[in-house]
């Protein structure tokens, strides 16, 4: 309790506090999300190969560069003190990195282009889409212009300067949405921060390696561990040689070392994946013990319970959507039990929230967070009318936009809360919001124009597996542990994701049309625009009354959740988790859940013949499979954007 009282007192004004925010590292944080961006939109355009650099919670792009960053400060540091970064410091960097790692892909860049564009390109006589979806969609939102819209997929005729104009206004009014979807989902994270971090004690496992590096340029830590670099070697040279042949040439009969095997069980009627991937490795060596039994295990249960329904005639429970996780009938079990454990988390904060706002509304100042209480409800307040008022413009129906928007922000903030609470880094939602209304609601809620509008949405809020509001969270939980002076590192925030997005859209624009988006990365520039405007398209042609067995899926899951926590609660040793169901079918669980067990296995056996202390040994190794993975794939990911 004393202990407490202290480190209350000294985050008890705005102006206590480690110093961060210099001006080095306010410009090496800048150009380092400069660098990040245009690299992680680059070498999807360029390479049409999946490198999960700026794509995922694991944050592989953040890690290389702060690694990069934390060495050359430490070898300078020995050459003269003052020329190294201070703890402090770094983690500025890592939290400006953290907005800017949101934006050039799978949280906001990657889609973005392939969603407002698609109607116009793929558009055929067939689909009907120039005269179904296209007079629907706001030219303010997307661009309407057919050659300027092919010149960017297919590369720029001779002589032609790229249409500057066509561009300005949606990107203009698309990159002010990201900034107050940055601006909610902060304020919300202030917000909760106290309650997880102080009150719950979440542990935010994925933290552990930037925190690791920041404390090695004082001395000590991750840089001097042999384990460590064992593991980074070991991570690094599988990342890097199974890479090699398909970037160079020469090497291209090298074989490779499989890390992993698809085996098909034809009676059963599905797959299973059986891989080693040093990463997940690494990371699920961070989570206790009864999480990463639960993901495996739950993966198992719900496999088994996939191909029963099947059977039965329930494997699908209605029309197909985009991002069902396991199919309609499991994606819905696994949302319900995701929106439980969201509500419960609320719940559970009760108290401490109304008191939290109530100071907030009366002027309470606060101490220790990158925002104000009164600064908190202004950011919040600013960001949720902006996004209101967007939703409606494009043409959702007012009576649909606070629904709508209320269950997308539970969505991203029970996936947060996982994501803190467990550090499952491949983690993702099992459904979209957009998709799930429909299922509740049916298409009539939305009408046409409504419907169009939720095709827009899957923009921000289609594969929700990196977003500001869970990289948010984690870079506020590494100020408050480094005591970090709080207010200024907000600013650097901010200027992260506006350098951010300004990067990312002149280089999607500008390497699109010097080489066409068609030879990149298949996902983002053909197949997510046809499959989101498809379902669009299908739900307009083919109107569907709300899915009632959806539903029931979605309360089945919620009741198992519901009684997984109570027993989690109320029976000491009770070895499920409920997260595990939340995320059992998510496509990332589907490629790791064997690593998973690996990692569940080796910590399992290690506390139980070493204990702590062989764990906390053990511990640099797995540490330098996070970093080797992340530096191997930055490297290739570095290459392949001069390719």
């Amino acid at each position: 309790m004393g202990d407490r009282s202290v480190r209350e007192t000294q985050t008890s004004s705005s102006s206590a506090g480690v110093r961060g925010v210099t001006p080095r590292a306010l410009a090496i944080a800048l150009a380092l999300c400069v660098l990040l961006n245009f690299l992680g939109a680059r070498s999807y355009i360029m390479v049409n190969r999946y490198n999960g650099f700026t794509d995922h919670f694991n944050t592989i792009g953040v890690i290389f560069l702060l690694f990069a960053v934390t060495l050359a400060s430490a070898l300078l540091g020995r050459a003269r003190r003052r020329w190294g970064l201070g703890p402090g410091e770094l983690v500025v960097i890592y939290s400006a990195l953290m907005v800017a790692c949101t934006v050039p892909t799978m949280g906001f860049g990657g889609y973005i282009f392939g969603i407002t564009t698609g109607p116009i390109y793929f558009a055929t006589p067939e689909n009907r889409w120039s005269q179904l979806l296209v007079p629907l969609i706001p030219g303010w939102a997307a661009p309407h212009q057919a050659s300027a819209v092919r010149w960017v997929y297919e590369g720029m005729p001779a002589g032609v300067s790229i249409p500057w104009d066509v561009w300005l206004r949606p990107l203009l009014w698309w990159g002010l949405f990201a900034c107050a979807f940055f601006l909610v989902s902060i304020a919300l994270m202030v917000l909760m921060r106290p309650q997880w971090v102080e009150n719950e004690r979440l542990t935010y496992p994925l933290t552990t390696v930037p925190l690791g590096l920041a404390q090695s340029v004082q001395g000590a830590g991750l840089l001097r561990s042999a384990p460590m670099w064992a593991g980074f070697g070991l991570a690094c040279f599988l990342q890097l040689y199974n890479w090699l042949p398909s970037a160079v040439s020469a090497l291209s009969a090298l074989p490779g070392i499989p890390l992993g095997k698809t085996v098909t069980f034809p009676n059963l009627g599905f797959d299973m994946v059986f891989s080693v991937q040093p990463l997940v490795v690494g990371i699920t060596y961070l989570i206790n013990l009864d999480v990463s039994l639960s993901i495996w295990v739950f993966y198992l249960v719900t496999q088994f319970e996939h191909w029963s329904l099947g059977r039965i005639g329930l494997g699908d429970t209605g029309p197909g959507e985009p991002h069902a996780a396991g199919g309609s009938a499991l994606a819905s079990q696994q949302v319900g039990a995701l929106l439980v454990l969201a509500v419960a988390s609320l719940w559970m904060a009760r108290r401490f929230l109304r008191r939290r706002l109530t100071d907030a509304w009366n002027g309470g100042q606060g101490g220790g967070e990158v925002l104000s209480q009164r600064g908190m409800l202004i950011a919040g307040g600013i960001g949720l009318a902006y996004m209101i008022g967007f939703l409606a413009r494009t043409g959702m129906p007012l009576y649909m936009v606070l629904p709508y928007l209320t269950l997308a922000l539970l969505v991203f903030f029970g996936t947060t809360r996982i994501l803190a609470q467990t550090g499952v880094g491949r983690l993702r939602a099992p459904v979209s919001p957009g998709p799930m209304m429909v299922n509740l609601t049916g298409t009539d809620a939305f009408g046409a124009r409504g419907l169009a509008a939720l095709g827009l949405t899957f923009v921000w809020a289609g594969d929700i597996q990196l977003f500001v509001m869970g990289t948010g969270s984690h870079a506020l939980k590494t100020i408050d542990d480094v005591r970090l002076r709080p207010r200024p590192v907000f600013w650097v925030m901010a200027g992260a994701l506006v350098v951010s997005l300004l990067t990312t859209f002149i280089v999607y624009l500008k390497v699109g049309h010097d080489h066409g988006w068609l030879g990149g990365y298949v996902w983002y520039f053909q197949m997510s625009p046809r499959q989101h405007w498809g379902w669009v398209a299908d739900c307009l042609t083919n109107p569907r009354p709300p899915q009632w067995t959806s539903a029931g899926f979605m309360a089945l899951g919620g009741a198992g959740a519901g009684l997984l926590s109570l027993a989690h609660l109320r029976f000491v040793g009770w070895p499920l988790h409920p997260v595990g169901l939340a995320i059992s079918q998510i496509n990332t669980v589907y490629w790791d859940w064997s690593s998973i067990l690996l990692a569940w296995l080796s910590k399992g056996l290690i506390l139980r013949f070493w204990g702590f202390a062989g764990y906390r040994r053990s511990l640099p190794f797995f540490l330098g499979l996070i970093l080797g993975s992340c530096v191997g794939s930055g490297i290739t990911v570095l290459v392949d954007s001069f390719r």
